[in-house]
């Protein structure tokens, strides 16, 4: 096996990058609705659809374009790589506010449409934390070859 175990974090983590400043800065825009009382707030509706836009679009350039060369195998084992730093991370920052919150935001946003998604479903927060963290970079390993090719 090639040493590709660091390629779905660092893809990930310039996903995350990428995603995030392109949401603050353009995308939630979409998001941000005027009611009939003058008030001006976010449509969750419309902030889902756009989380959503950008999971599927980070996932479809990963998986076409960055890990079509690389067999699953490749894939599984650095996504292992990637769940373990999730979980680690999440734990070390869960319950933090500030500029600590800010930088884990920034650095894990590519799969946050996950976490708005199984809140609105109403998974705990824990059950929904760790999906996220665990299961979620895996969602990488159908796009790699298979072994024998």
């Amino acid at each position: 096996m090639r040493k590709n175990w660091w390629k779905v974090t660092l893809y990930c983590v310039v996903a995350s990058v990428i995603a995030f400043e392109l949401e603050v800065r353009f995308l939630l825009n979409f998001a941000i609705v005027t009611t009939e009382e003058g008030y001006v707030t976010s449509d969750p509706t419309r902030e889902l659809i756009v989380y959503g836009a950008v999971f599927v679009a980070i996932v479809l350039i990963g998986g076409l374009v960055f890990f079509r060369r690389m067999t699953r195998r490749e894939i599984a084992m650095s996504a292992c790589v990637l769940a373990v730093i999730n979980v680690v991370s999440g734990l070390l920052v869960n319950g933090a506010s500030g500029t600590l919150a800010v930088i884990y935001a920034y650095l894990s946003e590519w799969d946050s449409f996950l976490a708005v998604l199984f809140y609105r479903l109403g998974l705990g927060t824990w059950l929904s934390a760790l999906i996220q963290w665990l299961l979620t970079p895996f969602i990488f390993v159908p796009f790699g070859r298979r072994e024998g090719k």
